[in-house]
């Protein structure tokens, strides 16, 4: 499993427990691993918009 994924996983941990700011952190992490990956930019998207930041 590459660093993106690992921290991806964090990520989802974190978002499930409603700690956004810290899921943001992972995800914002994953994307400069590999930008490449939509789901990573769809997971923080989604994490902003729960947090009312658009």
């Amino acid at each position: 499993m590459d660093i993106s994924e690992q921290l991806k996983i964090k990520g989802n941990e974190c978002f499930k427990q409603k700690l956004y700011n810290k899921s943001i952190h992972f995800y914002t992490l994953a994307i400069e691993s590999n930008p490449e990956n939509s789901i990573l930019w769809s997971n923080r998207a989604q994490t902003y918009l729960n947090l009312h930041k658009y």
